[in-house]
């Protein structure tokens, strides 16, 4: 009855994944179970940038917005940190929420996507313009397991950062080199 329907609507409004009725049965327990695992695994994914000029011409529009905008300022003067969306929403005197739903609408990354293209883009300039040791590196731009560090950067140049030093360099389109211009 009633009573169901709003337990229902307010599962719906949390985010429910599905939605099970007693008895509940083995198979469609675990298909619901199935897609809530698949759903988290593709929101904990890095950054993918598919189409390079499509993410920044997003990320120019986005910048757009005084709050991202100070938000990008405060990412890039405490990278090296370890930086929450809390934290930054703090310092700017909105919500947490609110924060994170500019940056999902306004440019269709999450604050974290952002975080993490600033810290890699740091750490590319890193690895071009000094003789640290690719730990110091991911010390230096947030990243306190250097092994995460090598791994997030693999995932979004391609290669690992000692190989990118030994001589690969970003093509002019790449959503990496385009976010300088957005300073």
């Amino acid at each position: 009855g009633y009573d169901e329907f709003n337990y229902a609507k307010k599962a719906i409004n949390l985010g429910a994944s599905g939605y099970l009725l007693k008895p509940i049965d083995d198979d469609e327990f675990e298909e619901v179970l199935k897609n809530t695992v698949e759903k988290i695994k593709a929101e904990k994914q890095n950054v993918v940038v598919e189409n390079p000029a499509d993410a920044v011409n997003l990320l120019q529009e986005g910048f757009k917005d005084k709050y991202i905008s100070q938000a990008c300022q405060v990412m890039r003067k405490r990278l090296h940190e370890e930086l929450t969306l809390k934290m930054v929403a703090d310092e700017l005197h909105i919500s947490e929420s609110y924060l994170g739903k500019l940056f999902k609408n306004k440019t269709s990354y999450t604050f974290l996507d952002v975080l993490t293209l600033y810290r890699i883009r740091a750490a590319i300039d890193y690895l071009e313009e000094t003789n640290m040791k690719v730990y110091e590196i991911s010390y230096k731009v947030g990243y306190n397991d250097s092994k995460y560090f090598s791994k997030t950067f693999q995932k979004l140049v391609g290669i690992k950062p000692k190989e990118y030093r030994e001589g690969y360099h970003l093509s002019s389109g790449n959503i990496l080199n385009q976010l300088k211009s957005l300073e």
